[in-house]
This record gives C-alpha cells, sequence and structure tokens, in this order.
C-alpha cells in the first residue's frame, strides 16, 4: 500500500509538471494553425528546439503564486527542481526496491513423509514451518516396553502344583499356628493378584496412545 501511495503521488507530481507544457504545446499549435507550412528541415528543428527546450527547463515553476517578485520567482524555480530532483530519487528507489524484492511462494505439504521433510528442511531451513494438526507419532514406532514383575509371580510358588502340594501339607498340620494351615489361600491370593497385574499393565494403551507436539508451529 505505501509503495503504491508513493507511485501514485509520483504520477501526480509528473502530470502536474507534464500537462502545462502538453496545454502550452497545443495552445500555440492553435495560435499557429494559419501560418504558412514550416520549411524547416529536421535538424533544423531539433536546433530551434534545443534552446526553447532549455528555456522550458530553466523557468519550470510548479510552485508559482501570484502575485511574486524576481527573487521570490528565483526561489520557486529552486523549489520546483529539488521536488523534481526528490521524485526521480524517490522513483528510482522504489523501482530498484520492487526489482530486488524477493517474491514469497508458499507451498502446503499435506502429511509429508520423513525423507520429504528432511528434503523440505534441507531446502529451507529458516522458513518450513510444520504444524502439527493430527497425530504425528505412534509411541510404538520409537520404543519398546517389556515389564518385569516380580519375582514371586514367575516362580512356582503360583503354580498348581505347588497349590496341591500346599493343600496337601495343610492336613498334616495340628498347631492352629502353622503356617501349612493358611498357605493354599495365601498362595491362591498371591496367583490371583500376579494374574490381575498382568492383564491390567498398560502396554497396549500406551503404544495406541501418540507423542503430541512439543511446540506450537513444529514438531518432532
Amino acid at each position: 500500500m505505501a509503495q503504491l501511495i508513493g507511485l501514485l503521488s509520483g504520477l501526480i507530481s509528473a502530470l502536474r509538471i507534464v500537462i502545462p507544457i502538453i496545454v502550452r504545446f497545443i495552445v500555440n499549435k492553435l495560435n499557429n494553425v494559419q501560418s504558412p507550412p514550416s520549411t524547416l528541415t529536421f535538424r533544423e528543428r531539433l536546433r530551434l528546439l534545443k534552446p526553447a527546450l532549455k528555456k522550458v527547463i530553466v523557468e519550470l515553476n510548479t510552485f508559482q503564486y501570484f502575485p511574486h517578485n524576481d527573487r521570490q520567482l528565483q526561489y520557486q524555480r529552486y523549489a520546483t527542481r529539488l521536488y523534481i530532483f526528490l521524485i526521480i530519487i524517490s522513483v528510482t528507489i522504489l523501482a530498484g526496491y520492487n526489482l530486488m524484492d524477493t517474491s514469497i511462494h508458499r507451498h502446503t505439504v499435506t502429511n509429508p513423509s520423513e525423507s520429504q521433510y528432511l528434503i523440505l528442511e534441507e531446502d529451507n531451513p529458516t522458513d518450513l514451518i510444520c504444524k502439527c494438526a493430527n497425530i504425528s507419532v505412534s509411541y510404538s514406532s520409537f520404543i519398546t516396553i517389556q515389564p518385569q514383575l516380580h519375582q514371586v509371580c514367575l516362580s512356582y510358588l503360583i503354580k498348581p502344583e505347588w497349590m496341591m502340594h500346599s493343600d496337601s501339607q495343610s492336613w498334616a498340620a495340628q498347631n492352629i499356628l502353622d503356617y501349612r494351615i493358611a498357605a493354599r489361600k495365601q498362595f491362591q491370593t498371591l496367583a490371583i493378584l500376579c494374574e490381575q497385574a498382568k492383564s491390567c499393565y498398560p502396554i497396549e494403551a500406551l503404544f495406541s496412545s501418540t507423542l503430541e507436539c512439543f511446540y506450537n508451529e513444529s514438531c518432532m
């Protein structure tokens, strides 16, 4: 928008300079329409045009106000030349900026593979943006969990054979405080707890979950 405003202001200023010259030229042509046709050659016309053009440039005044004296007129002409010079410099800078300005092209790659992402990251190390909108990486793709339960859950103490052996020994116990009387029930309870631990361990739930983005604009 700023460039457009600058170009429009420069165009308006240029028209303020050019239009009076064109109007003066048309008026002179209309005044001399009845004059006899000129027999001057093209080179002679160029020779006559040179002082006329020089006079127009010297006397050019876009800040003309009436009434004014010779000193004010001279200052107005100086201001006009400075104004034109600044316009030329501004237009040159804007044109150079537009020529050197690199246009930005945005390209969206939906669900890129790892190889595509690495190529894009290599080509655009500073401009690449990877927005995390969907699930990206599952835990099972880069981690492996092997749970280790307590040794008692893998021992012979929770086997059915040991239960039967404990049951046979309970009949031989005579004292109520003998451990063999309640051994079978305790080992059965221990076996139930071990089975519960194996079935409730959240391995599958963890593998089915996903790794969310670490950052708002990019993700690992």
